[in-house]
């Protein structure tokens, strides 16, 4: 057994014949598989080696890095030379994750992927590396990854000869025409008689080992047919025209290989997902590196196959809890390492020579999410214009404590050593702050503008996010006109120089407004008045003394 990884050696060593698929687009399902089969972000700087017998695999979030960092160890791993896909054996793996992104990074929760490779890398179903028949990934079966019919199962019950060197591929063509001779309705009733079942669905419950029974791979001469001419092979498909679809065929010189894949998708799907579900092993975590026995076969690594880790399995959940765990917030900040072991196996009891020229891959990554994100704060007035100059403090509440975001990025009780940010050209902006719940404090307003008296809250929840601060303009005094004001003297008072006096209209003496009055004027006509007064008083005696002489 070897690994290859899946791809161009394949399609140059396979050739099918016919090119027209026989099943219609009803007949088609459509396929279900939700994997998005990403590579790792190019700013995530990748160096490999081996201590021993161990791989190792460092990984440098770089300062380029912006956004979600995906880390496709499959890809990795299977560019790595050094490492063993024997039967039996266990590969150590150490993985090394560096943050210099200058952010916060953590796990993204359920982002872990452990599966089956794109199987559109072996081609597609118009050109026949596909058949159309779903796995239990959810993707169209790789016609390689699919066990061949096996005249043995055949030849005495079905064919009636000697053994199964005397079966033609012919024969094997016209398989279904001997089926409804012998009153069965398709290949897995006949199948499950065989095996002494009543029903497939019973057999496949009750034998584990029936995906290995039924495989056979195209590097072995179970079920490969006499080499033919492609002439011959064409006139087959003519007379038999549902073999085209799940012919696989090699060169071999000007003559042909030729194998004819199970049929029914439940038979033809069994050996793909037997390889996936109880030969290739992974295990996550250094506890549980060390339970992993590909010899032994302990209910730890026969419940940790590949296909095991489907989303909402037990081991998915595993998984990435164990991701979640080790790489959160606090742990990966700027500057830190996380590391953690992992291994894969090959089942070594299991798996014989039907597997030896096996093509397989696997995809296996993680997402790593950035937890940080830069506030810009927008400073208006109420009509919605830039204000400058305003300076703030930006707080947090922690375990009822409230502290305040420092110069370096520390936080601090001690709103003094608070680092101060200030509105210039309406705005400013506060970086790198981790997600979560924060509060702006204004800690002095611009000329002409109210301080406010309430702290304006926020949420970080996002890579960029924008806050908008509005201030108010301070309030002119404008004098109540419907109090009458009080004429000078009458509450006692003496006016000061720059008072307006309001002229009394009753008074035609009375002085204009804004002409001052003077004492020594009011004095003199006031002597003037009383001395005609006591003028007028003598003459008045002076006639009343000559009348009366």
């Amino acid at each position: 057994m070897k690994f290859r990884k899946i791809g161009a050696s394949l399609l140059a060593a396979a050739m099918l014949v016919g090119s027209c698929l026989t099943a219609s687009a009803a007949e088609i399902p459509p396929e279900t598989c939700t994997v998005d089969y990403r590579p790792t972000s190019p700013t995530v700087k990748v160096t490999t080696g081996m201590e021993g017998e161990t791989g190792i695999i460092n990984l440098e979030i770089t300062s380029e890095a912006e956004g979600d960092q995906v880390l496709a160890i499959s890809d990795i791993l299977m560019e790595m030379s050094s490492l063993t896909y024997m039967p039996g054996d266990t590969q150590n793996i150490k993985v090394n994750i560096t943050n210099n992104s200058g952010h916060q990074y953590q796990y993204k929760s359920g982002s872990f992927v452990l599966s089956t490779p794109d199987t559109d890398e072996f081609g597609s179903l118009e050109e026949g590396s596909l058949l159309p028949m779903l796995g239990f990934d959810g993707q169209y079966l790789p016609i390689a990854g699919v066990g061949s019919m096996l005249p043995k199962y055949f030849y005495k019950d079905l064919f009636g000869v000697k053994d199964s060197a005397a079966v033609t591929f012919e024969m094997m063509c016209g398989i279904y025409e001997a089926l409804k001779e012998k009153g069965y309705a398709n290949l897995q009733e006949y199948l499950a008689k065989y095996y002494g079942y009543d029903s497939w669905d019973e057999m496949v419950a009750s034998d584990d080992q029936l995906g290995k029974k039924l495989f056979s791979s195209a590097g072995t001469n179970n079920g490969i047919f006499e080499e033919m001419s492609e002439e011959y092979l064409l006139k087959m498909i003519e007379k038999y025209p549902w073999i085209d679809k799940y012919l696989y065929v090699q060169a071999s010189g000007d003559r042909l290989k030729v194998q004819i894949k199970w049929p029914e998708a439940p038979i033809a799907g069994l050996s793909y997902d037997y390889f996936y579900r109880r030969l290739f092993f992974f295990a996550y975590g250094s506890e549980n590196v060390a339970q992993l026995d590909p010899n032994g076969l302990n209910d730890f690594t026969l419940n940790h196959g590949v296909a095991s880790y489907l989303p909402e399995s037990a081991a998915y959940s595993e998984a990435d809890t164990y991701f979640s765990d080790l790489l959160n917030a606090d742990a990966f900040t700027n500057g830190s390492t996380v590391s953690f072991d992992m291994a894969f196996a090959l089942n070594g009891p299991e798996m014989n020579n039907q597997y030896q020229y096996y093509e397989f891959g696997y995809y296996n990554s993680i997402v790593l999410e950035q937890v940080d994100g830069d506030v810009t704060v927008s400073k208006v007035d109420p009509d919605g214009n830039a204000v400058n100059g305003a300076e703030f403090v930006v707080g947090r509440v922690v375990d009822g404590e409230t502290q305040y975001l420092g110069y370096e990025g520390e936080w601090t009780a001690d709103q003094q050593a608070a680092a101060t940010f200030i509105s210039e050209n309406g705005s400013f902006t506060v970086e790198k702050l981790p997600f979560g719940d924060y509060f702006l404090q204004e800690i002095a307003a611009p000329d002409g503008y109210v301080l406010l008296d309430e702290t304006v809250p926020f949420t970080v929840d996002e890579i960029t996010e924008t806050v908008e601060v509005v201030n108010q303009l301070e309030e002119e005094e404008i004098p109540d006109e419907s109090t009458p004001l009080t004429p000078p003297g009458e509450d006692g008072s003496t006016p000061s120089d720059d008072t307006e006096e309001i002229p009394d209209e009753s008074n035609p003496l009375a002085p204009a407004t804004g002409e001052a009055s003077s004492s020594p004027v009011w004095f003199a006509v006031g002597m003037i008045l009383a001395g005609c007064c006591v003028c007028a008083l003598a003459v008045c005696r002076r006639k009343e003394a000559r009348k009366q002489k």
